[in-house]
């Protein structure tokens, strides 16, 4: 039996995400929020009309993604988190602005919660790779998910990729991308964008964490483009002078609008994944650029064309045969015509 092959177009709350469309950009709030619900709607609020395609909220459960050991941690994620009446709100809130809503689940609990609320994508960090739970649930739940991969070996990733088949996934979108609070450039490895489309025959993005503000904050996303990555998501925070959870790879609202709009661009140089006609523009570029056999002297009809009637040079107005052409096609044959000087000489001028 052909193993399960995974979708290579996606639909998504009336978008689509694939490798010959647009690229699909996700604004992931995280915790940049810092448990205050205010923040989080201005976040949401602000993000609505920035271009992007989704926002992303991420959801957890202190106890259930982090060992109560990890005090320090346990304290931190017990004061920002929010409670599922919060999320409900907010989930609201995200509706409104008309965009893609995506869940960011760290454990079980917010699994269900975001299936309960109503999302149209789901994302699994690295963490939740090997989980079986969370993998099976995000594939059967039949929606776009994606699986980060950051610090993983291709080896675990094939074995998630295995969970999902089991649980017909066929939406999922593997996702590089490592956070170090924020990335170094020289971290990022963004080859590997093309490594896991290679190994793998899924849709891949890339969470970019380099630091925010910066130029490579732009333009590592744009080399992630050209790599094959048709989703980008980046974190975004009202301002990063506060320097409070999640800024340090995070766009302010303004650059996270100037960033849709390169990367939207971006994604219109990149043409379609298969090998398609010549465009109009290919043509006219043909015409101007391409050298072609001229007549380097008056040639009379019937007479024999030697190399020396002829010159390689750019015509730039009319189409005609590649000097590659020359032997098989127009050297040691007749002319059917008169041929002027500086004229291109044709196909259906010698035989």
């Amino acid at each position: 039996m052909t193993p399960m092959s995974f979708a290579h177009s996606i639909a998504c709350a009336g978008r689509t995400i694939g490798a010959d469309a647009p690229p699909f950009l996700i604004a992931e709030m995280a915790c940049a929020h810092d448990g205050d619900m205010g923040k989080a709607a201005a976040i949401i609020d602000r993000v609505a009309g920035s271009g992007v395609d989704a926002i992303q909220l991420q959801l957890f459960v202190p106890e259930a993604c982090v060992s109560p050991a990890r005090t320090e941690t346990q304290q931190l994620l017990r004061r920002i988190a929010f409670s599922a009446a919060q999320w409900r709100q907010l989930h609201a809130r995200a509706r409104a602005t008309g965009l893609a809503l995506f869940a960011f689940v760290y454990d079980e609990p917010s699994l269900v919660l975001a299936l309960d609320l109503g999302f149209d994508g789901l994302k699994l960090n690295s963490s939740d790779l090997l989980y079986p739970a969370m993998v099976e649930g995000c594939a059967r739940s039949g929606l776009p998910f994606t699986l980060g991969t950051g610090g993983s070996t291709f080896e675990e990733v094939a074995r998630a990729l295995d969970l999902a088949r089991g649980a017909s996934g066929r939406n999922a979108i593997l996702m590089h991308g490592v956070q170090s609070f924020p990335t170094a450039l020289g971290n990022a490895r963004i080859r590997r964008v093309a490594q896991l489309a290679g190994a793998f025959g899924t849709l891949v993005g890339y969470a970019d964490h380099t630091p925010g503000g910066t130029e490579e904050a732009r333009v590592v996303d744009l080399i992630a483009l050209g790599l094959g990555a048709c989703v980008l998501e980046k974190h975004v925070c009202l301002d990063r002078k506060q320097t409070e959870i999640d800024w340090q790879a995070a766009l302010e609202p303004a650059e996270l609008k100037v960033w849709a709009a390169l990367m939207q661009r971006g994604g219109e140089g990149l043409g379609g994944s298969a090998l398609a006609p010549l465009t109009d523009a290919d043509e006219k570029y043909r015409l101007f650029q391409k050298k072609v056999i001229v007549a380097a002297r008056e040639i009379g009809e019937g007479e024999v064309v030697a190399r020396a009637d002829v010159v390689f040079v750019r015509d730039q107005e009319k189409a005609g045969l590649a000097p590659v052409e020359l032997a098989a096609m127009v050297e040691g044959r007749k002319v059917r015509r008169a041929i002027g000087r500086w004229e291109v000489i044709g196909a259906g001028d010698v035989g």
